[in-house]
């Protein structure tokens, strides 16, 4: 592109620009018509500036179709932005895609404010979503930041702009020592010269949604050098409007990779259940058990209130502690019969009536000397 593109163009004799939605460093996002399917699409040129060397140009266009070809591995997934197709017009390279009826996520927060934890909570599961699709596919983002996640009239958040995102099995592209990406949101670790790694999206994601929450980006300075003194070293205040969500913020921003969740724990601290993203939980097959005897009247009786006494409220009772009681029950009631005898000789009373307060004194007695032990 070297010279400026004006609304009205026919690219590839088929789609129409009707209007600019948006530029980035790389290229420009038109809204464009199809005449061939008659719908609307959006279309990327490439930003070929006319002193641009010829080492950079063709950087620039293979950095296009690097970005053509990542996106289309990921065109089925809800949360990322469909790419339909690779034209080439003039030896330029547009990229077609689908038609999002919205605004950024960085468009929200510069009108709306901050957002809810409910609305950044949704966010946050869909990114977390998108890039666990990329990351098994091999592709690392790059540059996750409010200005490339897209809300939809309809709700949807869509992941979008893999135009610095790098495959596995990419060649580099960037000159040694060269960072890219938005500063306020490139891992600590890309900026000492690491990359592809997944983790590095996850802080990056960690400081997008510190942004939405909070309404201010945690790093951004007043100087490029400050801002990457920022992501090394500096550590934000605990954002005061995240709720739930605050946890998940902080350890995402955690300086070192590996302190940093992985994608199903990110998720569960969403809120969103592990099972979304990993699969049916398996089924639970209860195990064989023994044979046991069936349980004495007094086991029945007196092991069922004593169970209820000593396991801790809304526990099960352990199966050692249901045995101890069928032992204790049974020295109780033999010590109780022995007791009563002994009695009824010596005072005459009736023996039923003693069995009972025997019974009920040392059943009482043990639970008491239970609850002293859990004490200590």
């Amino acid at each position: 592109m070297t010279q400026e593109t004006q609304p009205g163009r026919v690219v590839a004799g088929r789609y129409r620009l009707l209007g600019r939605l948006g530029a980035g460093g790389f290229g420009r996002v038109w809204r464009a018509h199809d005449e061939a399917l008659g719908v609307d699409v959006a279309v990327k040129e490439v930003w070929l500036p006319a002193l641009m060397s010829a080492a950079d140009r063709v950087e620039r266009l293979a950095r296009a179709e690097r970005e053509a070809r990542n996106a289309a591995q990921l065109r089925d997934h809800p949360n990322i932005i469909a790419v339909h197709d690779i034209v080439i017009d003039n030896g330029v390279p547009w990229t077609v895609m689908r038609l999002v009826e919205g605004r950024s996520l960085d468009e929200r927060i510069d009108e709306d404010g901050p957002l809810s934890v409910g609305e950044a909570a949704t966010v946050a599961v869909a990114v977390l979503q998108a890039l666990g699709a990329a990351h098994q596919a091999g592709i690392t983002h790059r540059d996750v930041k409010p200005a490339n996640i897209m809300l939809t009239i309809g709700g949807q958040v869509l992941l979008t702009d893999f135009g610095i995102a790098v495959h596995s099995s990419d060649t580099a592209l960037t000159a040694t020592g060269m960072v890219v990406g938005s500063m306020e949101y490139v891992a600590p670790e890309r900026v000492r010269g690491a990359e592809g790694l997944a983790a590095s999206d996850l802080f990056a994601l960690g400081a997008t949604l510190y942004q939405a929450v909070e309404g201010f980006s945690p790093f951004r300075r007043d100087t490029t050098a400050g801002t990457l003194g920022a992501v090394l070293f500096d550590h934000p205040p605990a954002p005061q409007r995240a709720g739930r969500l605050a946890d998940l913020i902080m350890r995402l921003l955690a300086k070192d990779p590996g302190q940093r969740p992985s994608i199903p724990q990110a998720l569960a601290l969403a809120g969103e259940p592990v099972a979304a993203v990993a699969g049916p939980a398996p089924t639970k097959v209860a195990a064989p058990t023994r044979g046991r005897r069936p349980l004495s009247l007094g086991e029945r009786i007196w092991g069922k209130w004593l169970w209820a006494k000593l396991a801790p409220p809304g526990q099960p009772v352990r199966p050692g502690v249901r045995a101890a009681t069928g032992v204790a029950v049974a020295l109780l009631l033999g010590l109780g019969v022995v007791m009563v005898v002994m009695v009824a000789r010596i005072w005459g009373s009736t023996p039923a009536t003693l069995l009972t307060i025997a019974m009920v004194v040392n059943v009482l007695a043990v639970v008491g000397h239970h609850r002293k032990s859990r004490r200590r």
